[in-house]
């Protein structure tokens, strides 16, 4: 990837090894049958999702959309929902709820490792006698 390259594509290339483990997580809520289908999503400029990755086939069920941190989401396809009324939140099962839980888990370790990581670069670039950087402007 060029050096300055912002958008979507540089969430990715930055979250590569999150993305990895979200996948495997993802793939074993899958092939265990708690979900059909998983993918994983980043809010993107506080208004649109920007689809990274996921795992399991096309159900064309009605996603559900749980936070898992900051800006990282996930959508589950779940089937059975013939047996809700339409618009009604499906109650969240003891199996989801713990592959939701290591999802947070995950998520929450690679913000505190950035954000740990951004103090670092704050704290270099001081002793270089350097500016802060401000606001979301290129490098």
């Amino acid at each position: 990837m060029r050096e300055g390259t912002s958008g979507p594509g540089k969430l990715i290339a930055e979250e590569g090894e999150l993305l990895d483990g979200l996948l495997s997580v993802a793939r074993r809520a899958v092939e265990t049958g708690v979900v059909r289908r998983m993918y994983f999503a980043r809010l993107v400029g506080g208004r649109r999702f920007h689809h990274v990755g996921g795992y399991g086939e096309e159900t064309f069920f009605p996603p559900e959309r749980f936070s898992l941190g900051r800006d990282w989401y996930v959508f589950v396809e779940r089937v059975g929902w013939e047996d809700y009324p339409e618009g009604a939140r499906r109650p969240v099962d003891p199996p989801l709820r713990t592959i939701l839980e290591e999802l947070r888990a995950r998520v929450r370790a690679a913000e505190r490792e950035g954000a740990a990581d951004a103090e670092e670069g704050s704290a270099a670039g001081e002793a270089e006698g350097l500016p802060p950087r401000e606001g979301g402007g290129r490098s």
